[in-house]
């Protein structure tokens, strides 16, 4: 199931581009970076809503109160980081947290992990510093969405359980 779909159709459309030989570097760039800031998007967006999902399952009998947390939780999620997902998923208890970690860990390791959290962090050079050089590859870009992937894989099993 592909969990980052906005993501996953820029990718495939993109490799076509990307793979011509006589494609002007600087458009890879472009279109990586972008991507790049897309897929992050993209992971805050459907955390937050598997997170406000749960939250409603846990209280399904009672408007009020889910309408308070929707309204106080506009973004459960702000940053496509590994540890700040983790935290997130802390705020519903110790165990969530662990269960979460453990899943990652098994599925994408260190590895893993270490390339999500470079896209995040060439993802946030590129939105708050214009100048910021294009520094990711199109193929660290692709090895940190399957990362990605994964990550949001493990919070979705995390929160059905």
């Amino acid at each position: 199931m592909i969990l980052l779909p906005q993501t996953e159709l820029a990718l495939e459309q993109s490799r076509a581009i990307v793979n011509k030989p006589d494609t002007d570097p600087a458009i890879i760039a472009y279109l990586t970076r972008y991507i790049n800031v897309l897929m992050c998007a993209e992971i805050e967006s459907v955390v937050t809503a598997m997170v406000r999902e749960r939250i409603e399952r846990g209280i399904e009998n009672d408007v009020a109160v889910v309408n308070y947390l929707q309204s106080m939780n506009r973004s459960a999620v702000r940053n496509a980081k590994y540890r700040e997902i983790a935290n997130t998923l802390g705020l519903f208890g110790a165990d969530y947290k662990a269960r979460f970690q453990t899943d990652v860990n098994a599925r994408v390791g260190e590895e893993g992990i270490e390339r999500l959290g470079f896209a995040v962090g060439k993802r946030d050079a590129t939105t708050h510093d214009a100048t910021a050089q294009p520094d990711i590859t199109f193929a660290e870009l692709e090895a940190a969405y399957k990362a990605a992937e994964e990550v949001v894989e493990a919070v979705k099993d995390v929160l059905s359980q």
